[in-house]
């Protein structure tokens, strides 16, 4: 989650993301093995130009900018 250099410059940054996340977690592989497997499957063949957001509600966040961010 998130590299190294911004953890390093920016303190805290991860509590901050994790507070935003309504799934309260940090996303692990078997979170997108299953949209994998549909996408390469034929029941996603009429599926075109979908934007699949898999970031356990962050995106839905209201405030998703750090403090100390530029």
């Amino acid at each position: 989650p998130l590299t190294i250099s911004a953890r390093k410059d920016f303190p805290g940054l991860d509590d901050f993301v994790l507070d935003r996340v309504p799934a309260g977690r940090w996303g692990v592989p078997g979170d997108f093995a299953g949209t994998a497997v549909f996408l390469a499957s034929k029941a996603s063949d009429f599926v075109t130009a979908e934007y699949i957001k898999l970031d356990g509600g962050f995106g839905q966040s209201t405030n998703t900018v750090h403090p100390s961010a530029p």
